[in-house]
């Protein structure tokens, strides 16, 4: 990956024959510099930001800094240590690049972090001008968690580690090295970056699963504690090396003393406790910024008492049914791949949800027996079977579900045809000339993650098993083997990251899922006397053999 957001083409790669070069390589040239120049301006600009920070301090303070390290001298430091940093961003870390725009919220969220850390240092130095312990407010452990959940684990560690050292160089304490604890040689606040900075980690570390609401408020409550911990380690050392080790005890009996020694830490625990509340109460706006897709929201979705779902449930009962079947096929095999088997599920779950606006248009929610399609010519009908689509994505955006969602219920079924009415349409021509088979294709896109692919797969296997006369072990078999390499051969699973192994494990599942869980075998219940004299004369459920009963 390079600077300008794409990936580094090799050398023959952008050969051209003679000076020729086509527009469309003219634009993407064009729009890559532009990129660059963003980017570049972009960081710069962030550059500039800690500079400014690091010298917007008071004559004395500057005095003093320059005692130990000549401004000039820390400024081309600072912009020398960014540029390092930036560089091994896009080695190491190519999904902040990946596009403009999650550069740029990449960008924006670390400018804020440094602006509100300032802020709080100044607000601090005005209200309480005798103290600094207000520096162990800097907001770290709030920005860990957001890195983690908006791209991943390994880029907020990154980044943890060289935003402690930025709150170490803009800090209060910047010019006393370490401040009170005295562990450092450099103009940094050592007290600071160490305790910010494992605070962070820890945060990190404790960002996984987002289930329930408090999460977030554990999250704090475990940096806050990190931080806790390691202020306390350099407040003890600090009292022992001012009044020799043999006299610390003895000085925590002296009045004020244990002030002086929990001071900081209290505030390092309150600030992670503080970050965990307001990471609850933005983890919300943190999902749709960021399009993260956390497992509190699905658990949300999941719930089938939700408005959406009933909705589903009273206008169309069938596919709300077909619903239920399909998330339960996909979440297994996903589980069995290794996605992410909660968001399978939610996908599944409100895949049809378009059919909401014309539900007596599909077949499963037809009860009289009669298809309103009859009364229709094969190109209306593909319009109503295909517009479920695009209605079911555009009132998953008006309802602010997930972008993961979102793009499931586009790609569910892909480019693929609608086969019965183009084939009733070619039916319907005979001789004349065949109808255009791109007309009757779904819009789109084909799915490009593995759940998406694993939604396409469960819905047409679905489907295709709820229409075999007896199915056995062999014909589910092979009709789910069908389907898949029917879907593999049109390419509609090129761009979903699944393997060849991985097709045969969700195979496997579906084939498993099916035999066991839905056409499983039961037994006949003969009648009984008791039983024929409290059923005489009822009638029988259409299609049930003498002598079993309906369910």
């Amino acid at each position: 990956m390079s600077w300008f957001g794409e990936k580094k083409r090799k050398r023959w790669q952008r050969a051209t024959i003679g000076k020729i070069q086509s527009r469309e390589d003219t634009l993407a040239r064009e729009q890559a510099l532009s990129n660059w120049i963003a980017r570049t301006l972009v960081a710069a600009t962030l550059t500039a930001l800690i500079v400014l920070l690091v010298v917007a301090r008071p004559a004395g303070e500057l005095k003093a800094i320059g005692g130990r390290l000549p401004l000039a001298m820390l400024a081309a430091l600072i912009v020398v240590g960014n540029a390092c940093a930036w560089i091994g961003m896009i080695r190491f870390f190519p999904e902040v690049f990946r596009t403009v725009s999650s550069f740029y919220r990449f960008a924006g969220l670390i400018g804020s972090f440094l602006l509100a850390s300032w802020l709080i240092f100044f607000l601090g130095g005005q209200i309480a001008p005798g103290s600094t312990t207000y520096k162990y407010l800097a907001p770290l452990p709030l920005l860990a968690p957001i890195l983690a959940m908006a791209y991943s684990h390994r880029v907020a560690v990154y980044v943890i580690i060289g935003a402690a050292g930025w709150l170490g160089l803009i800090s209060p304490d910047f010019a006393a090295g370490i401040g009170r604890g005295g562990l450092s040689v450099l103009p940094v606040d050592g007290s600071l970056t160490v305790a910010a900075g494992l605070g962070g980690l820890v945060a990190v570390t404790a960002t996984g699963a987002m289930r329930s609401q408090s999460r977030p408020v554990a999250i704090g409550f475990y940096a806050g504690a990190a931080q806790f911990a390691a202020l306390l380690a350099i407040r003890a050392i600090g009292l022992s090396r001012a009044g020799g080790a043999s006299e610390a005890m003895p000085q925590l009996d002296q009045p004020g003393t244990l002030a002086t020694l929990f001071a900081d830490p209290v505030a390092g625990l309150a600030n992670g406790i503080l970050c965990g509340g307001i990471l609850t109460c933005l983890l919300p706006t943190i999902e749709r910024v960021f399009a993260v897709v956390t497992e509190r929201r699905l658990l949300e979705l999941a719930d089938p008492a939700s408005e959406l779902l009933r909705t589903l449930l009273l206008r169309a009962p069938g596919s709300f049914t077909h619903s239920q079947t399909v998330a339960h096929l996909a979440a297994e095999a996903a589980e069995a791949v290794g996605a992410n088997p909660l968001l399978a599920r939610v996908g599944s779950y409100y895949h049809d949800i378009g059919k909401i606006l014309k539900p007596e248009y599909f077949i499963e929610n037809i009860q009289s027996g009669v298809s309103p399609h009859e009364r229709l010519s094969p190109e209306m009908s593909r319009l109503v079977i295909i517009s479920h689509v695009k209605d079911g994505a555009r009132i998953a955006e008006e309802e602010k579900l997930p972008r993961a969602v979102i793009d499931m219920i586009g790609m569910h079924h892909g480019t693929c045809v609608v086969e019965y009415f183009y084939e009733k349409a070619k039916s319907l021509r005979g001789d004349q000339v065949e109808p255009d088979m791109e007309s009757y294709r779904y819009p789109g896109p084909k799915p490009t993650f593995k759940e998406a692919a694993i939604l396409m797969l469960a819905d047409a296997v679905e489907a295709a098993t709820r229409a075999i006369p007896e199915p056995t072990a062999s014909r589910l078999m092979a009709k789910v083997e069908e389907i898949t390499y029917r879907r593999l051969m049109e390419g509609q699973l090129d761009a979903s990251e699944l393997t060849m192994r991985d097709l045969r494990k969700i195979n496997d599942s579906f084939i498993r899922t099916l035999s066991t869980q839905i056409f499983h075998g039961r037994i006949q219940y003969p009648k009984t006397a008791e039983g024929r004299r409290y059923t005489r004369g009822a009638p029988r459920a259409e299609g049930a053999p003498a002598g079993t009963e309906d369910g």
